[in-house]
C-alpha cells in the first residue's frame, strides 16, 4: 500500500497527553517517552509509573481507516479477554473519535510482559521453537472454539459493549493512497467492503461490486472493463448458489500471527502475550492465514522462508495426530470465487498505482481461469 508512516500523527507533546490522562481521571506518569519504532500505523509512546510500578503504552492513530481500526482492535481484544484464556495486554483506555486532546484516535494499553520472540529467535533451541510452536497452536484451538454467525469485524462500542462490525482489511484503500490515487470523489467507504456479512456469498459479491465500480471508474484499469461482465455474471452465480457456496465455518483469525507479533518469557518459554489484533476479523476458515504470516520469524530473506515452512510442516503433523484444525479448507467451487476475488483485488490494488506491471498480466490469466472454473 502508500506510504503509512506518512499519515502517522506529527508533535503530539507531553501536555497535550498530560490534559488526555487528566481528562481521564487517570494519575499523570512519570516519565512519557516517545518509543522509538517503525510503526506504521500509530505514534507510540510508554506512559512509566513508579508506585506501583507499571508502564503503560499509548498508541496514537494516523488518519489511515478512521474509526473502524480503533473499534474492531479494542473489540476483538475485549472478546478475546473475556473469552479466552490468550493472554493479550488489557485495554485501559480508548477513543475512536478524534474530539479529545490530542486530535486523533487512541489506546491505551497495559505494556505486555517479555520480549519480542522475533528479537531472539536465532538464539532459540529447537525445543523452545517447538514449544512456541505448540503454545500458537493452542491459540488457534481456543480462537477455533468461538462461534460465529457473520463474517467481518468486532466493534468496540463507546458504552463498553462489542457488536458485530465492518470488515477491516490491511489491503483497504486508505485515506493517504485514495487522495494521491483517486481524488475526492472517492473514500475508505467507496472503495472498500463494509459489513458485517451474513454469508461467504454476500462477502465475495460485495468485494466483486467494489471491483466491477474501480475498473469502471479509474483509467489505468481500462484494459480490464471487458471483465466486468463476467464478474456480473459471478455474482448471479454465486447467488444462484448460495446453499454450497455459504456451506463453510467461521473462525476468529488473527490474520497476522508471526512472532515479531507475540511476546515470551525467556524463562518460563511461556508466550506472555499476542499482540496487534487490529486486522483481525472473523473470516471462512480456509481464510484463516491470508499472507502466510504464521509462524514467521520476523526476519527477510529465503532462509528465514525455509525456517518457517519447517516449523509449518510440524504444525500440520501436530494437526493431523490430534485431529484438530483439520478442516480448514474451500470446497472447490468455494475456492475459485475466492481465487476471481483475490486476484481481480491485486488488479485493483497495484494498477492505480502502476505498480507490479510485470505481474498484472498473469493474474489476470489467473483472474480468467478461475472465471473459466466458474463457468463465466
Amino acid at each position: 500500500m502508500g506510504e503509512h508512516r506518512a499519515m502517522l500523527p506529527r508533535h503530539i507533546e507531553a501536555s497535550q497527553i498530560s490534559a488526555l490522562l487528566d481528562s481521564l481521571g487517570e494519575p499523570q506518569p512519570d516519565h512519557i517517552e516517545p518509543l522509538q519504532v517503525t510503526a506504521e500505523y500509530h505514534a507510540i509512546f510508554i506512559l512509566s509509573y513508579r508506585s506501583p510500578k507499571a508502564d503503560w503504552i499509548l498508541r496514537v492513530s494516523g488518519a489511515h481507516i478512521p474509526e473502524i481500526k480503533t473499534r474492531n482492535e479494542v473489540g476483538m481484544m475485549k472478546t478475546i479477554s473475556e473469552k479466552t484464556t490468550i493472554p493479550i495486554p488489557r485495554v485501559v483506555h480508548f477513543d475512536a473519535s478524534t474530539s479529545n486532546s490530542l486530535g486523533h484516535e487512541y489506546t491505551i494499553l497495559e505494556r505486555a510482559s517479555g520480549i519480542s520472540v522475533d528479537k531472539v529467535y536465532d538464539t532459540l533451541s529447537e525445543l523452545t521453537k517447538h514449544a512456541l510452536m505448540q503454545q500458537l497452536l493452542e491459540v488457534l484451538v481456543q480462537l477455533d472454539a468461538l462461534q460465529w454467525n457473520f463474517i467481518g469485524g468486532l466493534a468496540a462500542q463507546d458504552d463498553g459493549s462489542v457488536v458485530p462490525g465492518p470488515v477491516v482489511d490491511e489491503t483497504f484503500w486508505q485515506t493517504s493512497d485514495i487522495a494521491e490515487f483517486w481524488g475526492p470523489a472517492e473514500s475508505v467507504e467507496t472503495l472498500n467492503v463494509q459489513g458485517p456479512f451474513t454469508t461467504f456469498v454476500d462477502y465475495c459479491n460485495a468485494h466483486l461490486e467494489k471491483y466491477i465500480h474501480m475498473i469502471k471508474t479509474h483509467e489505468s484499469m481500462r484494459w480490464l472493463r471487458d471483465l466486468i461482465p463476467r464478474l456480473q455474471a459471478t455474482i448471479t452465480m454465486a447467488t444462484d448458489r448460495a446453499i454450497a457456496l455459504n456451506d463453510t465455518r467461521l473462525i476468529l483469525a488473527h490474520r497476522d500471527l508471526h512472532f515479531a507479533n507475540i511476546m515470551f518469557d525467556p524463562e518460563t518459554e511461556r508466550i506472555s502475550s499476542v499482540l496487534d489484533w487490529e486486522f483481525s476479523n472473523i473470516v471462512p476458515a480456509a481464510r484463516w492465514n491470508p499472507a502466510h504470516a504464521f509462524l514467521w520469524n520476523g526476519q527477510a530473506g529465503p532462509r528465514s522462508l525455509e525456517e518457517k515452512a519447517r516449523l509449518y510442516a510440524d504444525f500440520e503433523r501436530q494437526c493431523k495426530q490430534r485431529q484438530i484444525l483439520v478442516d480448514y479448507k474451500f470446497t472447490p467451487l468455494q475456492e475459485a470465487i475466492q481465487q476471481v476475488v483475490t486476484y481481480v483485488r491485486a488488479l485493483t490494488e497495484v494498477c492505480p498505482r502502476a505498480q507490479q506491471k510485470d505481474s498484472v498480466a498473469g493474474w489476470r490469466r489467473s483472474a480468467e481461469e478461475a472465471l473459466e472454473s466458474l463457468g463465466v
